[in-house]
């Protein structure tokens, strides 16, 4: 009988014991949880229980994600699930979200690759389209190098919190030997290097060369020199041939005239002509004989367009380094020329501009426009930037969670669970949030009178909550509870004394 007494006393302090310990458990779990798909995370909660106490985890679809009992979350197909968390009865949900893991790129320039894109996917850059290797690698083009590129994603998935990813492929031009231009008569000559990337450098100026002018070149009214270079057309030194009187021969180039065969040799001192006769220079047609001739018409270089003695008009074609050269190598002529201008903005770390895709010349070019100190992306070319937020010295809170506010454009950061020494403590160690305590059901109306007690100037607020939930309620609990058991069991045991009759 004894044995069974002792056996009864330790069911019921045991039980007592486990009734206290579930009702002071206390569980938080975070409301919302995302991740990628193949992502892990570890999930955060706030538990105030016995340190022998585990918490259960169960996933209401295991197909879109699988949670391990240590509390590690991993994502599988993309989705909307629900996460529950158990420990003494109490459970506490989460809403699980589970995306397509989305490239929030970088550059290796070891490697010359841009990484982090999805594996084998499509992607426009510039508005050209590649596609990712195996291992989520793009090849660096050299026409991107030293430039701002622009990558989306072909089915408009979300990219990194953006529509896009703007990227500055850094380069330091390395320019190798391309090719010599030689001079000519009127043009200096130089040395091309050309980079990967495109760019060249022009360097190693000759100056032009001089004029390798012929012997005396004539027609039938006129002598000059000419260059002998094949690639240079100047003439000069022209002028009218000289005759001494009654001599068909020019006294400066040694051209000999004709005779005009229409007059007679003896009418030639009535008439007073004796050789082809021309109103000009230019003249092709004998005024008197009809004999043609060859000439050459008079310009000043090979741009000019008139002839200095008949007027003639040809047709010239000017002499440009590119199709935006707005002045002529040859006679210095400047034309209105149409620049080929990039359509998309391109930028550096403290501007943004457009450039011409022949020539080079920058357009346009501005600091770049942010909405406040906080903002990321150039409101103009989509620049990203790196920025520091700035938080004030104390923490914002809510019922469950502190965080730190951005001053400046309010963003939350550093969200976290409160944290408490122990379930009777009611203010956070970080923010100094205050909680409710949950307290325990009392037996009579005069047992609540500790409880409506306010805390004495020499005891501390965390110590008197302490103290209020830790001792009295269990003591009280206990106390009614053993007097009652310890009365029945000394009644049975003085029953069991008596002498029996």
């Amino acid at each position: 009988m004894k044995k069974l007494i002792i056996i009864f006393i330790l069911f019921v302090f045991d039980t007592l014991i486990s009734v206290e310990s579930i009702a002071s458990s206390e569980l938080t779990v975070e409301s919302e949880i995302s991740l990628n798909v193949y992502e892990t995370k570890k999930i955060l909660y706030s538990l105030v229980a016995p340190d022998d106490i585990k918490i259960s985890w169960t996933i209401e679809n295991s197909k879109i994600a699988a949670v391990t009992k240590k509390g590690l979350l991993k994502g599988l197909t993309v989705g909307m699930t629900q996460l529950t968390a158990f420990v003494n009865g109490i459970s506490e949900s989460s809403t699980v979200y589970i995306k397509e893991p989305v490239p929030c790129v970088d550059i290796n320039y070891t490697k010359n690759i841009i990484f982090g894109f999805t594996p084998l996917s499509e992607y426009l850059i510039n508005n050209e389209i590649y596609f990712s290797d195996f291992y989520g690698n793009i090849p660096i083009e050299n026409k991107w190098l030293g430039k701002t590129i622009e990558i989306s994603k072909q089915n408009d998935i979300e990219e990194c919190s953006s529509d896009e990813i703007v990227l500055y492929i850094e380069h330091t031009h390395n320019f190798l030997f391309s090719e010599t231009i030689t001079p000519t008569c009127e043009c200096q000559g130089y040395d091309i290097y050309k980079c990967i990337c495109g760019e060249r450098m022009i360097t190693n100026y000759t100056s032009p060369l001089e004029h390798q002018l012929s012997d005396y070149l004539y027609d039938s009214e006129l002598h000059y020199k000419k260059c002998l270079r094949d690639d240079c057309d100047y003439v000069t030194q022209r002028n009218y041939h000289s005759f001494d009187s009654a001599d068909n021969t020019c006294k400066i180039c040694g051209f000999k005239r004709e005779i005009c065969q229409e007059i007679d040799n003896a009418d030639y001192n009535s008439i007073g002509h004796t050789y082809h006769e021309y109103d000009n220079a230019c003249d092709e047609i004998c005024n008197i004989c009809n004999f043609k001739r060859s000439v050459a018409h008079c310009f000043d270089n090979a741009c000019d367009t008139t002839c200095n003695i008949c007027n003639f008009e040809r047709v010239v074609y000017h002499s440009f380094d590119n199709e935006c050269d707005e002045i002529c190598n040859i006679c210095g002529k400047k034309i209105d020329t149409a620049h080929n201008i990039s359509k998309n903005y391109l930028s550096n770390e403290t501007s943004h501009y457009k450039k011409c895709e022949i020539c080079g010349k920058i357009f346009n070019m501005q600091n770049h426009i942010f909405d406040n100190s906080c903002d990321t992306t150039c409101n103009i070319c989509k620049f990203k930037r790196s920025v520091t937020h700035s938080f004030s010295d104390t923490y914002s809170y809510n019922t469950k969670f502190h965080y730190n506010v951005c001053t400046v454009c309010k963003k939350k950061f550093n969200k976290t669970p409160h944290t408490y020494d122990d379930k009777y403590d009611s203010v956070c160690n970080i923010c100094g949030f205050t909680r409710k305590l949950k307290t325990n059901a009392v037996t009579s109306d005069n047992s609540n009178s500790y409880n409506n007690k306010k805390p004495d100037n020499k005891v501390s607020e965390k110590e008197f909550y302490y103290n209020k939930n830790k001792i009295n309620y269990p003591i009280v609990f206990i106390d009614v509870f053993t007097v009652t058991v310890l009365l029945v069991l000394l009644f049975i045991f003085k029953e069991h004394k008596k002498p029996r009759t």
